[in-house]
């Protein structure tokens, strides 16, 4: 199957060749040949090839590709100077249909606002489609535009994340209402993949891990409060107070350094929980109690035995700041994850809970992993057949058994809902920078 990424630049390289030759010229046939190739070779094992433009990016089915932004910006300029947000392409596609849209598209009277689908039917195109974005429903293209949306309020996150910390080392005022719409865009507009954060974050290769992480920490919490069910403004709090549950570490770090601590003698998690609370009492009234309690809490344990054996008078910590050390924890394992030789996502579940009981809270822990599943979504997968699957959804009530897509072979194309067969079952994941689209030989 040809990759995503080559049929796309197949596709802005005939645009480019035909921007220079005409249609009698060989270069122009040649290329026209090698893009009706290109598409019928994808066609072949795919009944339908929609194109998107959305933002400044280009995608492809459920796949944003902005590592192709500065190739393609004058490809996107020139779809859209044309009012052409999508492209469809589907089985049948005929060369000299494909010829004739090249050439339609070249056509400066393309660009006289007139219904460009109706003029595509009365050149005779029938396996060539073009139009707007619609984001009515759940669709492939509809959560495109919302991962389009959410990548550069991510990313404006990110320089926010790093002036605010910057901001309270030095007791400045800090703009709370930016921090609260910050959060709100990215609640609004987070997909719900995790993968999502993982993609975004190798293209921030300057930013400090720790900032990235605090980040995504921040988004995911979000996320999973609002599959529980929390209102809006209790997420909005949540997503803020997320961003500082590393702020007694990095403090704690550079008192150290600087001279002893006169907490020396507390035991590890109360010197954090001190370092990060501390700071925001100056902001309670601005930024109030949830980001506070967060700070105070997030790395302090469920189970309190050992600290109240020690004399330490200490209440269980509230399910918000539980929620923001289950997914702290999770992105730290997930990321440690990557690293390893074989890529087991499901063992950051098993890991966590290990410490069922003891860090966590047993059924908010559970909650958790029915939210997140053992296989996050995105995740390609090698199945037991041999087959190479996506996860597409995440099955509450067997959480280790996802609905699945099938990507390879084409011939077994389709969704499986593993927890409805005990004939099928994922025997392993695919590391996300070595997902494939057949199976690994």
């Amino acid at each position: 199957m040809e990759s995503k990424e080559q049929l796309l630049l197949a596709l802005i390289n005939t645009i480019q060749t035909a921007k220079i030759y005409s249609p009698s010229h060989p270069q122009f046939a040649e290329s026209i040949n090698s893009l009706w190739e290109t598409l019928t070779r994808y066609l072949q094992e795919k009944n339908e090839i929609i194109l998107g433009v959305v933002g400044q990016e280009l995608c492809l089915e459920d796949q944003i590709f902005f590592e192709l932004s500065e190739k393609a910006q004058s490809f996107v300029h020139f779809l859209k100077e044309r009012g052409i947000e999508k492209i469809i392409f589907s089985l049948g596609l005929q060369r000299e249909e494909l010829q004739k849209f090249i050439e339609f598209l070249l056509d400066p009277q393309t660009k006289t606002g007139l219904d460009i689908a109706r003029q595509l039917k009365l050149l005779g195109l029938e396996h060539i489609g073009v139009g707007k974005l619609q984001a009515a429903s759940e669709t492939a293209l509809s959560l495109i535009e919302k991962k389009a949306k959410f990548i550069p309020q991510y990313f404006s996150a990110l320089q926010l994340v790093n002036s605010i910390i910057e901001k309270i080392m030095i007791k400045e005022e800090l703009e709370v209402v930016d921090l609260q719409f910050a959060a709100l865009t990215l609640l609004e507009s987070f997909s719900g993949s995790y993968l999502d954060l993982i993609s975004l974050a190798k293209h921030q290769e300057k930013t400090p891990a720790r900032t990235l992480h605090v980040l995504n920490v921040a988004v995911l919490s979000m996320y999973v409060g609002s599959q529980i069910g929390w209102p809006k403004k209790v997420l909005i709090d949540l997503g803020v107070g997320a961003l500082f549950h590393d702020l007694g570490t990095l403090l704690e770090k550079q008192r150290a350094e600087k001279k002893p601590s006169l907490l020396a003698s507390l035991p590890a998690e109360l010197r954090s929980a001190y370092y990060g609370a501390r700071p925001l009492l100056n902001y309670v009234q601005e930024l109030g109690e949830i980001p506070l309690v967060i700070a105070f809490e997030s790395h302090l344990p469920y189970n309190f035995e050992p600290l109240i054996n020690k004399k330490y008078h200490l209440r269980r910590p509230h399910q918000i700041s539980q929620v923001v050390a289950l997914c702290d924890a999770y992105d730290e394992l997930f990321h440690f994850q990557l690293t390893q030789k074989k890529f087991s996502p499901d063992k950051i579940i098993k890991s966590l809970r290990q410490d069922k009981e003891k860090k966590y809270e047993p059924q908010l822990l559970e909650r958790f992993i029915q939210i997140m599943g053992y296989w996050p979504l995105g995740c390609q997968v090698k199945l037991s057949t041999g087959w190479i699957a996506q996860v597409k959804k995440i099955n509450p009530s067997a959480p280790e058994k996802p609905t699945v897509q099938v990507i390879n072979p084409p011939e077994k194309a389709g969704l499986i809902d593993l927890a409805a067969t005990e004939e099928i079952t994922i025997k392993q994941a695919l590391h996300p920078a070595r997902q494939v689209s057949q199976p690994p030989s």
